[in-house]
């Protein structure tokens, strides 16, 4: 599917989240803004960095009526293995046959050139400083990730493709676009 753009409806879909009840997208607690991030799978460092970015700054995601969430290649089991209790206000989504990632358009990288691109090692060097460990790898080994910004109509907003496997926009990027 081709990349999804700014005023066009988010697709609906049905998933099962860690720690809860299946439901539809659509269905959701309605905020005036849901932030989706399409990340890696559990074992991923780059995927448990960004969302401990993410849950750093939760409180102003709340003050701009925005809810967070995370889609991941991992099955709803493993990410409550992973965390063992819910994240404060962020829904983590198992997608482990990775069929949410065509639907919004998040493409994998075609090459390890293009998934080690420029973002890459500025993105490691953060995570080693942070000590996270790697887990079990699933999912596509080289998938990119996206973040979007969706209304309360299903609007979208703000749509971004990573360049490369560490190109997530980091958590102010989006609490600007939240203004």
């Amino acid at each position: 599917m081709a990349q999804l753009t700014v005023n066009q409806i988010a697709p609906d879909f049905e998933y099962v989240p860690a720690f809860g009840k299946k439901t539809s997208f659509y269905g959701r607690t309605q905020s005036k803004y849901t932030v989706l991030l399409f990340l890696r799978f559990m074992g991923c460092r780059f995927t448990q960095y960004d969302i401990q970015e993410y849950a750093k700054h939760i409180s102003q995601f709340q003050e701009a009526a925005a809810q967070v969430w995370a889609v991941i290649q991992s099955a709803p089991e493993r990410i409550e293995q992973h965390y063992t209790a819910p994240i404060p206000h962020i829904v983590l989504v198992g997608d482990p046959q990775c069929g949410l990632y065509p639907r919004f358009g998040v493409l994998p990288a075609t090459s390890q050139a293009e998934f080690e691109g420029t973002h890459f090692h500025d993105k490691l060097a953060l995570v080693e400083k942070a000590g996270l460990k790697g887990g079990e790898k699933e999912g596509e080994p080289w998938q990119k990730p996206a973040a979007f910004v969706i209304d309360k109509h299903n609007r979208i907003i703000f749509a971004y493709y990573g360049k490369d496997g560490a190109d997530t926009p980091v958590p102010q990027t989006i609490l600007d676009v939240l203004k």
